[in-house]
């Protein structure tokens, strides 16, 4: 099972939404080796937001703790639920639990992640005053060479012809084939919306993944010395390789230089730098005032186009979380958190106190209502919101 999936089963358990066989599954990674890591770091995450659940008193801890020990004395009776396949899952469970019973919070929280949830008190719900506001959908709109524009939706399927190229589409996908030499040079411009994401498979079998709000131009057909796209907002490219005809990437004012990689680009206007990610290969980032190149898990930002490059260490896999169906936040302040979530979601924010400073950090899923998000948010006891409509009023 790989590590998104992992994430995903373990956000399913917590909203309490997960089927009868995805929690055989997730319960079936327990034992597994590969998974180790990442079932002690959820813990750990469970532990610092559940300590914050309003167990206020020693009655309380009391209380879960007899209910969890209860749960634990039947699974070890071989009644208890979800089913443990052998004896070996059971014996490395009861280490866990013998781990966790260090702290009375920690125990309590591997209970409440691996159990149905226990009855004590939790914080009021995200106010809300309208219905629920939809997860993000797979749209965008497909401008063509003479201006003329198709809406593009994750229902259809449909050929578009131009000149020697056919532009298939496959729900949320689109892909670009060219027969013969195409001499014309027609671009095309592919643009989400706010709430949405799509992707493209270019002539040359580049593949590119666009974030909500973003736009992607580029030539039907690669015809010249160079293959060059311009990006405005945030994509995932995974470039095709061609020594003879470099691919570039013109985004806010930088330039990326690649021959074939794999990497995430977030230029968005509203943000306060260029952000590009390595995952795989090198690139090379190009600005008025400075360049520099990358390595794999590394980082370059860009504040202006006539500033210098930063970079730095980061983990490549949070950049791309989105392509993934998760927002990733790694020490993120509540504007650039709250600017992703507005973007997703197709809503307003609204600072109540415009000298809110708080960092976050950690994923979850994009494919929740949002107030399933902000209420995950709110678990960390720092921050608070109210919805009205598609405003989200965050408060301290």
């Amino acid at each position: 099972m790989q590590r998104a999936e992992l994430d995903i089963l373990f956000d399913q358990y917590l909203a309490e939404t997960i089927t009868a066989a995805d929690l055989r599954r997730l319960w079936e990674t327990l034992d597994a080796p590969e998974h180790a890591a990442a079932w002690d770091a959820f813990l750990e995450q469970l532990c610092s937001r559940e300590s914050l659940h309003g167990l206020t008193n020693a009655a309380d801890v009391e209380s879960a703790l007899v209910a969890i020990k209860r749960q634990m004395a039947a699974l070890d009776d071989g009644a208890g639920s979800p089913p443990v396949a052998g004896e070996r899952s059971r014996i490395h469970l009861l280490r866990r639990w013998s781990w966790a019973a260090a702290s009375i919070i920690v125990l309590l929280a591997a209970g409440i992640y691996f159990w149905p949830r226990l009855s004590f008190k939790q914080r009021p719900a995200v106010a809300q005053k309208a219905g629920e506001v939809a997860v993000g959908a797979h749209t965008a709109i497909l401008t063509l060479s003479d201006g003329s524009t198709i809406k593009l939706d994750s229902t259809s399927n449909q050929v578009i012809r131009q000149g020697t190229a056919a532009v298939r589409q496959q729900g949320d996908s689109l892909q670009y084939e060219v027969k013969g030499n195409e001499s014309l040079m027609a671009y095309n411009t592919l643009a989400t919306p706010r709430g949405s994401q799509f992707q493209v498979t270019l002539s040359d079998g580049t593949k590119v993944w666009l974030n909500a709000a973003s736009s992607l131009q580029f030539p039907v057909a690669f015809n010249s010395t160079e293959r060059i796209v311009k990006l405005t907002g945030e994509a995932y490219f995974e470039v095709a390789g061609n020594p003879q005809q470099p691919f570039k990437v013109m985004a806010n004012g930088m330039e990326v230089q690649v021959l074939g990689t794999r990497f995430n680009i977030s230029a968005y206007e509203d943000e306060s730098a260029v952000k590009t990610t390595l995952m795989q290969g090198a690139v090379k980032l190009v600005a008025p005032a400075s360049q520099v190149a990358l390595q794999p898990g590394e980082q370059g930002l860009l504040p202006s186009p006539l500033a210098a490059f930063r970079v730095k260490k980061v983990n490549p896999e949070d950049a791309v979380a989105w392509k993934n169906g998760f927002f990733a936040f790694d020490n993120a302040g509540i504007r650039e958190v709250m600017q992703q979530i507005a973007r997703w979601y197709d809503m307003e924010v609204v600072f109540e106190d415009n000298n809110i400073k708080r960092n976050f950090g950690g994923t979850v899923t994009r494919y929740k209502d949002v107030t399933a998000v902000l209420k995950r948010l709110e678990m960390t006891g720092v921050i608070h919101f109210k919805v009205e409509g598609r405003r989200i009023i965050v408060m301290p």
